[in-house]
C-alpha cells in the first residue's frame, strides 16, 4: 500500500506518498469509530479486534490509541508485515493463508474489518472468505469489509448478470498471484446473497455507500440485530488538494488548492496552516472551481471550491515543515500537504517542468495528428493513383492483346493472299490458260468481244 501509490505519483514523492498512507489509514480509522460506537456505544466494549488483511499498520498505528493492543489481533498474507506489526505496535499477530481453507484461527472476534480484501478477490475466493470471516464472528460481533460497488465500474465495462467482475490484469501486489489477487467489482445484490448464504439467511446487513475513503463501499453485517444505517449517520472526510505554492520577490508564498466536503449538508469549515506547532493562518473555500464538479462526477458540490492564501517566507526557514490541514463542518480534518518550504518549491518546480512536458506532450501530439491527417489525404490520392494506374495497365493489357489478335488476322490475309497469287501465277503458266489468252486475243483481233458468240 506504499508502493503502489508512490509509483502513481508523477514525482513520486516519498513525502506525500507517507503522507496519503497516513491520511488514508486515519480516512479508514474514523469510518471504523463511527461504526464500532453506533454498534458498541465505545471501543471499551470490544475484547477482541481483527484487522484482516492488515498490511504493516496503515490502521493500526491509530487503532491502538482507541483500543489496547492486548485487545487487537492482525492477519496477513505477508508474513513480514505481521512481525513488524507485532514488534512495533505489541499487537497479536496471525500469518494469514492464500486459500481460506488453510486459515485457521482459534479465537473469536467482537469486531473484524477487512479493508480492501475482497476488492481483490475472484468469485472462486469471495464466498470461501466471507463464510471464514463470518464464521470468527462473535454472537454479537460484526464483520466490516469494503467493496469496490458497480457505480465506479470505467464507462466502457459491463457489469456481467453474476454480480461480480474480477481482472486479473490490475493488482497493487507484485508478488501474490494475479488470478488471487486481482481487482474486483461487485453489485449490492451479490454481496447480500453472499452473506445470505454464509449467514443462511441470519445475518443483517447495513451498506454504508463509500464509506472507505470516499471510494470502497462498506458492508456492517453481523448474526444480531443492527439498527438501521439512517441511526448511524455517517460521516466522510473532507477531501482537497495543494495545486501551487510560489514565492514572490517580497519573499512572500502564496499557496492555491481546492476543498470539498461530500457530506449531504456539509462544507468545509476552514483550511489550516500550520508550521513549527503554530497556525499561521486560516482561509475558506470562495474561488469557483467548476472542473471539480466534472472530475468527481458530482453537479452537486459547492461551485466556490478553490482557496488561497499567503503566508511570509520571513517567519520561516526553508527546512521549516508547512502543514495543510481541512476541516469540515462534521469535525472531520485531512491532512493534504506536509513537507519543508523548499520541498514545497522544489514540487513546484517539478508540477511546472511536467505541466511544460505536457504541454510540449500535446502540442507534439497535435502535430502528429495534423501529419496523420495529411498522411491519409496523400495515403488517399496514392491509393487514387495505383487504381488509375492499374486500370491503365489493364487497358494497356486488353489493348496489347487486341493488336496480338490483329497482327494474328493480318499474318493469316497475308499467308490467304500470298496462296492466291501463287495459284493464279500457277494458272497463268499453265497451256490451258495460255491458249485461252491467245483465243481472246484471236477474237479480239476479229473484231469481237470476249462475250461476243462467232
Amino acid at each position: 500500500m506504499f508502493l503502489y501509490p508512490w509509483q502513481e505519483l508523477e514525482d513520486q514523492n516519498s513525502d506525500r506518498t507517507l503522507l496519503n498512507y497516513f491520511t488514508l489509514g486515519r480516512a479508514i480509522f474514523n469510518g471504523l469509530e463511527q461504526i464500532v460506537r453506533w454498534h458498541f456505544g465505545e471501543f471499551s466494549q470490544i475484547d477482541r479486534f481483527l484487522d484482516f488483511a492488515c498490511g504493516y499498520g496503515r490502521l493500526t498505528r491509530f487503532l491502538i490509541q482507541a483500543l489496547s493492543p492486548e485487545k487487537i489481533w492482525v492477519s496477513d498474507i505477508y508474513r513480514e508485515a505481521v512481525e513488524f506489526q507485532a514488534a512495533y505496535f505489541g499487537v497479536q499477530g496471525f500469518h494469514s493463508a492464500s486459500q481460506p481453507e488453510n486459515y485457521h484461527l482459534n479465537q473469536t472476534f467482537d469486531c473484524i474489518l477487512a479493508g480492501s480484501f475482497f476488492s481483490h478477490m475472484p468469485e472462486r475466493t469471495f464466498t470461501p472468505w466471507m463464510q471464514t470471516l463470518y464464521e470468527l464472528l462473535t454472537p454479537g460481533g460484526i464483520l466490516i469489509f469494503s467493496v469496490l460497488g458497480e457505480e465506479i465500474l470505467p464507462a466502457h465495462v459491463s457489469m456481467p448478470s453474476t454480480g461480480i467482475l474480477f481482472s486479473s490484469d490490475t493488482s497493487e501486489s507484485q508478488s501474490l498471484d494475479k488470478e488471487d489477487y486481482g481487482t474486483t467489482y461487485v453489485t449490492e445484490a451479490f454481496v447480500r446473497r453472499v452473506v445470505e448464504q454464509v449467514s443462511q439467511g441470519q445475518a443483517s446487513v447495513v451498506k454504508i455507500p463509500r464509506g472507505m475513503c470516499h471510494y470502497q463501499d462498506f458492508y456492517v453485517i453481523s448474526p444480531s440485530y443492527l439498527q438501521g444505517a439512517q441511526t448511524l449517520n455517517f460521516h466522510h472526510q473532507p477531501e482537497g488538494y495543494l495545486d501551487s505554492c510560489t514565492v514572490d520577490l517580497t519573499g512572500t508564498i502564496h499557496l492555491r488548492g481546492w476543498a470539498v466536503d461530500f457530506n449531504p449538508q456539509g462544507q468545509i469549515e476552514q483550511v489550516e496552516i500550520w508550521s513549527q506547532g503554530q497556525q499561521m493562518t486560516q482561509t475558506h473555500p470562495t474561488e469557483p472551481r467548476p472542473d471539480l464538479r466534472e472530475h468527481f462526477g458530482n453537479p452537486n458540490l459547492p461551485l466556490d471550491a478553490g482557496w488561497s492564501c499567503i503566508i511570509s517566507l520571513k517567519r520561516l526557514s526553508p527546512e521549516a515543515i508547512v502543514l495543510i490541514r481541512i476541516v469540515n463542518t462534521a469535525g472531520l480534518a485531512s491532512i493534504i500537504a506536509a513537507m519543508p518550504i523548499k520541498t514545497l518549491m522544489a514540487r513546484q518546480r517539478i508540477l511546472n517542468e511536467l505541466s511544460r512536458s505536457q504541454n510540449n506532450v500535446q502540442q507534439t501530439q497535435a502535430q502528429l495528428s495534423a501529419t496523420h491527417e495529411k498522411l491519409a489525404y496523400l495515403q488517399g490520392h496514392l491509393d487514387h493513383a495505383q487504381q488509375t494506374l492499374e486500370q491503365s495497365r489493364h487497358k494497356l493489357l486488353t489493348t496489347e492483346q487486341r493488336l496480338g489478335a490483329t497482327q494474328a488476322q493480318l499474318l493469316a490475309t497475308e499467308a490467304a493472299l500470298a496462296q492466291t497469287q501463287n495459284q493464279v501465277q500457277a494458272m497463268a503458266s499453265s497451256k490451258f490458260w495460255k491458249l485461252r489468252t491467245k483465243w481472246f486475243k484471236l477474237r479480239r483481233a476479229m473484231g469481237l468481244s470476249d462475250n461476243e458468240p462467232i
